[in-house]
């Protein structure tokens, strides 16, 4: 068995997944989504580094392979959540950790699944069971992109296996 070369994102592929992300954040969370600006990024990078953020992992197989990875600050995948499931913004903190866990896995395969299409529009992608987890520092990756969802910095990464088959 040999080891694939990691690949990082071109800005194109970056700007894509921004966009699907974005159309998703709004269309089917109904928050607010728009790329972010620098300031708003080193923001971001300096609050995941200092916080423990939901960390979701979609790999996906097909014409190209990869891993595509979101970070969202905790406050947000809980104002999301709740907002998803119809409670009151009181009812934040009572959010199951599943149910976080599982809203924040289920926006990044719907981006991820979005974004590849629009890439390889005929062709067929197979897309991996979310993993999600809470971390700090989850800089080793990269490049990340930066959206800011309902004014809050969330980031995007993708990272090729391989070369274009």
């Amino acid at each position: 068995m040999s080891l694939s070369s990691v690949i990082r994102a071109s800005s194109a592929d970056l700007s894509g997944l921004v966009g699907a992300f974005g159309a998703v954040a709004e269309r089917s969370f109904f928050a607010f989504a728009e790329p972010a600006d620098s300031v708003a990024s080193e923001t971001a990078m300096t609050e995941w580094l200092g916080g423990e953020p939901y960390v979701a992992t979609v790999s996906f197989r097909g014409p190209r392979s990869g891993a595509v990875s979101i970070v969202v600050p905790e406050t947000l995948a809980r104002e999301l959540t709740s907002a998803f499931l119809g409670l009151d913004f009181e009812s934040e903190a009572e959010v199951e950790e599943t149910a976080v866990c599982d809203l924040v896995g289920e926006m990044a395969n719907m981006a991820t699944g979005s974004w590849l299409s629009s890439l390889e529009a005929e062709q067929v992608f197979e897309l991996a069971h979310p993993e999600v987890s809470r971390a700090q520092g989850n800089s080793e990756r990269g490049p990340w992109a930066v959206v800011l969802v309902n004014g809050t910095p969330t980031g995007l990464c993708c990272e090729f296996t391989g070369g274009r088959s």
